[in-house]
């Protein structure tokens, strides 16, 4: 062998190794300070701003939800998912169709979602959970797909897209 090919076969083969992380840590005092000062900031929105603008911080606290949860799957558990949005939909469709219903209260609005959510991911979720990998993407990606149909599908039950 000569040239550019025994100088690939003949070179060690090293590998990184990944430094052990810490696990979760205590925050400091700092950080604790910061988020109680942006916890009181954000409860204050509503006195302070507009509705529109109250419209606003609401929808990106509530896209920030969903981006921890897809951060949660994909970073620390390491499961890709195609489906995750689904289930946060779902909490979605729940919630206006209790104020459509009559149902003001935010709470409740919150509250029944996720015990929506939560049952329709139980059910999904105790077949697609057994596996690892690309079945585990695959299988997310239909247990996912078939809730941005039922709107148009179940329009009397919903009342989905007209």
């Amino acid at each position: 062998m000569t040239g550019l090919a025994e100088a690939v076969v003949d070179k060690p083969v090293t590998t990184r190794t990944r430094k052990p992380t810490r696990g979760w840590r205590a925050s400091s005092p700092r950080s604790a300070l910061i988020s109680g000062a942006v916890l009181i900031l954000l409860l204050a929105v509503p006195w302070v701003l507009d509705q529109y603008t109250v419209s606003i911080v609401s929808r990106m606290l509530v896209m920030a939800l969903l981006t921890v949860s897809v951060s949660f799957l994909t970073g620390i558990s390491g499961l890709p998912t195609l489906g995750q949005a689904a289930f946060f939909g779902i909490g979605g469709y729940t919630a206006a169709l209790l104020s459509l219903a009559g149902f003001q209260l935010g709470l409740l609005h919150v509250l029944a979602g996720l015990v929506i959510g939560v049952v329709v991911a139980l059910i999904t979720g105790s077949v697609v959970v057994r596996r690892r990998g690309v079945a585990f993407l695959m299988l997310t990606f239909p247990s996912g797909g078939p809730f941005p149909r039922a709107p148009q599908i179940w329009r009397g039950v919903i009342r989905g897209h007209r």
